[in-house]
């Protein structure tokens, strides 16, 4: 048989809207952080072009990727330093892993690198 099951009571106050000091305070914290992140863009933007950090070298995993080294065909980028007169330029290049030369266990890996043509010249 249906049931008729209790309401909510009438009784109980309701929240009303919130005050306009807390919105003020709301789209002002908010309008704050947006031009915090904006300045640190900007500043980011600004070092990597004098030469500090590198968005793409941030974004680099920490341990080496060493199962994907050992086996043919794995993509890798990797950012060369080289001299340009007096300045110390920064280019990424990208290449894929031809076959694994050589190995010491749990100290280094030499593998084959095929060069993207970008990258060479």
């Amino acid at each position: 048989p249906p049931l008729k099951l209790p309401g909510l009571p009438t009784n109980l106050k309701r929240l009303g809207t919130r005050a306009q000091d807390c919105v003020d305070l709301a789209k002002e914290l908010g309008s704050q952080e947006r031009k915090f992140r904006l300045d640190a863009l900007r500043k980011r933007d600004q070092l990597e072009e004098n030469g500090f950090g590198d968005q793409l070298s941030e974004m680099q995993q920490l341990i080496s990727p060493v199962e994907k080294l050992r086996s043919a065909g794995f993509k890798i980028d990797k950012l060369f330093e080289y001299k340009d007169g007096d300045e110390n330029v920064l280019q990424w290049c990208q290449g894929t892993v031809k076959k694994l030369v050589r190995e010491k266990e749990n100290s280094y890996m030499i593998v084959e690198v095929e060069w993207s043509s970008d990258c060479l010249g």
